[in-house]
């Protein structure tokens, strides 16, 4: 089927899956794992609130495909992925976390391809990294004690972390030509 376009609304599952926890507030250590292959313009949108959840999203073989993805609570893990060699083109990947203690990995094959990362909380530690030309990724840390990790391979690549607090800190590795590296933190 050509042009399957999947939207994937996990929030009434989560919500159905809050009822069905007598006492509980909000709910607590579910896993979500979305695997889409050969899908050409795919999309993820999921929704996870509470604590010690696990995301586990991979989009494989797929071109103009986009993951939008956000959890809420304390720690929670993200393991997010798309495509699967550097020909893929135009992956998007919005992905948020808010609370502390979180944790996200973010891999994205292919070119012309964004990823946008927003962490919010303290402990946070965000591992990201890129393969293909004309990519960009841009962090943004709130909180204090945070970590990100990026490694990009290709040219004309652009990385962009923003972190605010205290006793945050950065690393970045490119390969390539013609990149860019924008590194800002402020207590």
């Amino acid at each position: 089927m050509k042009n399957i376009t999947s939207r994937l609304t996990l929030l009434s599952a989560l919500l159905a899956g809050f009822f069905l926890l007598p006492g509980s507030l909000l709910a607590q250590g579910n896993l979500v794992s979305i695997k889409q292959v050969e899908t050409a313009e795919s999309s993820v949108d999921s929704l996870q609130i509470g604590s010690a959840q696990t995301a586990d999203v991979a989009q494989v073989g797929t071109a103009s495909s986009t993951i939008n993805f956000d959890q809420t609570g304390d720690e929670n893990y993200m393991r997010i992925g798309q495509g699967e060699n550097e020909g893929d083109k135009n992956l998007s990947l919005d992905a948020l976390q808010k609370g502390s203690g979180n944790a996200a990995r973010a891999i994205q094959l292919g070119a012309n391809s964004k990823m946008k990362l927003d962490q919010q909380g303290d402990g946070l530690y965000l591992a990201a990294s890129q393969a293909g030309s004309d990519n960009s990724i841009d962090i943004a840390q709130t909180g204090m004690a945070n970590a990100s990790i990026v490694h990009q391979r290709g040219d004309a690549l652009s990385a962009k972390i923003r972190q605010g607090g205290s006793f945050n800190s950065a690393y970045v590795s490119q390969s390539g030509t013609s990149s860019s590296v924008n590194v800002a933190q402020r207590d």
